[in-house]
């Protein structure tokens, strides 16, 4: 019941004996021999159902960290719970201290076999560093110059919330009010319009092709894609759209959702390289990807695979 064995049971008696905490009684005598052998008490049947709701569990977390099903269920089967569920808290705590921002780390952190004690003291570096910085150590050099030159005095919470949401308008509108010579009343007033500044050229968001399905249904003749290739895509998704703006490299929007009337068609080693071919409804929304994302895609990707990825954007 114990789980000793009986050579450690005589063991642990004579020790007892020896110091005087057992008294010997002649007449009494114990046969180790015939004591069944049985299942410790701490391993019992119910532990089969203990390990089904914990696989339960862990899927619906990973599935809330936006982690895809085929990957969540690989995880799963090669990785303790344990380890999982420490390393979920752990990305939960990266998340918040900036050192994370997709579930790409968490995939590549269990994948990689990284050292969660060594991040764990990461978080808490950061946390403290964190604790000591203002409003103003988030807000670029840049910007905080030019609010300079405008006689900015006030508050600046109300430029790291305007920044946070739109970093190229924010800094356009005050480029524009300095050269204006305007102050910072009426570059307040103008931040808080809504309306974008003179001769302001965004990043070129995608073609209304990129975000519907244009001729959904010649989908059907598509191939289908490799479990390999599929769960690569949807990593570099959850990755991509958890990334800052300024890494994506549009000023708006989610470009994973605008990714994702793509379908990932074929992923081929050639050499050192991997060639990842992703198809598009139209040859408008493949050129796009080709000109547009192919970069940050195959930046992306190739963390994921850890090679060197060549993307094909075809349609």
């Amino acid at each position: 019941m114990t789980g000793y064995t009986i050579e450690e049971l005589d063991k642990v008696l004579s020790k007892l004996l020896a110091a005087g905490v057992l008294n010997p009684i002649p007449e009494m005598q114990v046969g180790f021999s015939n004591i069944p052998q049985m299942t410790p008490c701490f391993q019992n049947a119910a532990a089969g159902d203990d390990e089904s709701e914990t696989t339960e569990t862990l899927h619906l977390q990973l599935r809330e960290l936006h982690v895809a099903p085929e990957t969540a269920s690989d995880l799963i089967d090669k990785y303790s719970s344990t380890l999982i569920s420490r390393w979920i808290e752990t990305y939960q705590e990266a998340v918040e201290v900036g050192l994370a921002q997709g579930s790409g780390f968490l995939v590549s952190a269990l994948r990689r076999n990284f050292n969660i004690e060594e991040m764990r003291d990461r978080i808490k570096t950061h946390q403290r560093l964190l604790e000591k910085q203002t409003i103003a150590d988030f807000i670029p050099v840049e910007l905080k110059e030019t609010l300079q030159k405008l006689g900015w005095e006030d508050d600046l919470e109300e430029i790291y919330q305007a920044h946070k949401q739109d970093p190229a308008r924010t800094l356009a509108w005050a480029k524009h009010s300095a050269s204006e010579g305007w102050g910072a009343g009426k570059f307040r007033k103008s931040l808080r319009s809504g309306l974008m500044p003179p001769h302001y050229e965004p990043v070129m968001r995608p073609p209304l092709a990129i975000l519907i399905d244009a001729d959904i249904s010649s989908q059907d003749d598509w191939p289908e894609p490799s479990p390999e290739a599929r769960n690569a895509w949807n990593d570099c998704m959850s990755m991509i759209a958890m990334m800052q703006e300024e890494d994506r490299g549009f000023n708006s929007g989610d470009l994973a959702s605008w990714l994702e009337p793509a379908t990932p068609i074929s992923m081929e080693c050639t050499g050192l390289d991997v060639c990842f071919t992703v198809r598009s409804c139209t040859s408008t929304a493949a050129n796009w990807i080709e000109t547009n994302a192919r970069g940050v895609l195959e930046d992306v990707l190739g963390d994921i695979l850890k090679q060197s990825v060549s993307l094909e954007s075809v349609s």
